[in-house]
């Protein structure tokens, strides 16, 4: 992980703000140090030494840090952070998230894309060779009238006014 999850209660949570400068730092650097690598990835014969080293600070006062921290619940006896994994929890990573979000995107295009081909390359008879023309309004209008002239028109035409009895 290259980042981790820290909360806003850091800054008015007695049990960090009743320490030193010093050791809120330190509590800050174990947190990068479990971010980074994790802190278990130090060998457990040399874990005390590599920690001092990291958090510059000397055996001595490393031993100060680890009491106040044990005695404050922000580590267990080897070092590693008390309760990391329940705040900082695995859906914090995007990668995953947004790999599907692509992913169902792309799907859909090609749905779509499939959609918009089969209705432009098939006819109401299903051959792929001829694309589908819509129907005419006035193609369907032409195909209902009457092939004739009513007699109303053919009055129009020879000007007289109606058919005489």
């Amino acid at each position: 992980m290259e980042w981790f999850r820290m909360y806003g209660e850091f800054a008015t949570d007695p049990k960090v703000q009743m320490m030193s400068e010093a050791m809120q730092r330190r509590l800050v650097m174990l947190l990068c140090l479990e971010c980074s690598n994790g802190i278990e990835t130090f060998h457990v014969t040399e874990r005390e030494t590599s920690i001092a080293f990291a958090l510059r600070v000397t055996e001595e006062i490393l031993a100060e840090t680890k009491a106040v921290f044990l005695a404050k619940g922000f580590i267990n006896d080897d070092w590693t952070l008390a309760n990391w994994e329940k705040r900082q929890y695995v859906s914090d990573s995007s990668t995953a998230r947004v790999r599907a979000h692509r992913e169902k995107k792309k799907k859909e295009a090609e749905e779509r894309e499939t959609r918009m081909r089969r209705s432009s390359h098939f006819t109401t008879l299903g051959s792929p060779t001829q694309p589908r023309s819509p129907p005419s309004c006035f193609a369907m209008a032409w195909q209902t009238k009457p092939s004739k002239p009513t007699s109303f028109l053919n009055s129009a035409r020879t000007g007289s006014a109606g058919p005489t009895t």
